[in-house]
């Protein structure tokens, strides 16, 4: 999907990107830690889910939106397996009335080679998931969902200009 450079994932003052990421925000953050914070394997800091460090980032204001403009959109991301083969990005959004008024989701998958059928059950286990950030930072899960989220948004905005009106 996105391959955007993490120093300006969602920082471009004239992109219609509806995320902003502040990683100068990260290592001051005194709120969470992601070294401190259990993952599902119960190693500290391992394999922790995306809408994890997604939530902790909003909470802290390492990511951060006009909230004047679009109020408090609901934001996703989270493995639908756990090979961690296939993630779904969501934004609900939500207007002044306090409705939502539209999900809307994407995904992104893993990038398998052209034999990747014919291998056996434990060949394909094997395959390490392509969506994991190299190496697995902070900074790099923030980094690549922001872009995934921002890409939503302009795909969302695309989608709303083209519908026809009557």
């Amino acid at each position: 999907m996105s391959t955007t450079d993490p120093a300006t994932a969602g920082n471009s003052e004239t992109s219609e990107d509806l995320l902003t990421l502040h990683l100068d925000r990260l290592d001051a953050s005194d709120t969470w830690n992601a070294d401190d914070i259990i993952g599902i394997d119960g190693d500290a800091g391992k394999r922790l889910e995306p809408h994890w460090y997604l939530g902790f980032a909003i909470d802290s204001g390492v990511i951060t939106w006009d909230r004047e403009k679009w109020n408090r959109p609901l934001f996703g991301a989270g493995f639908t397996d756990p090979t961690q083969r296939r993630i779904e990005f969501t934004i609900t959004y939500e207007f002044p009335d306090n409705n939502p008024i539209a999900t809307v989701v994407v995904a992104d998958e893993t990038d398998y080679p052209d034999d990747f059928d014919d291998l056996t059950t434990e060949e394909q286990e094997a395959r390490p998931s392509t969506l994991v950030p190299n190496p697995p930072t902070v900074a790099n899960w923030l980094t690549y969902i922001v872009a995934n989220l921002n890409e939503l948004h302009r795909d969302t905005q695309k989608l709303v200009h083209a519908w026809p009106r009557t």
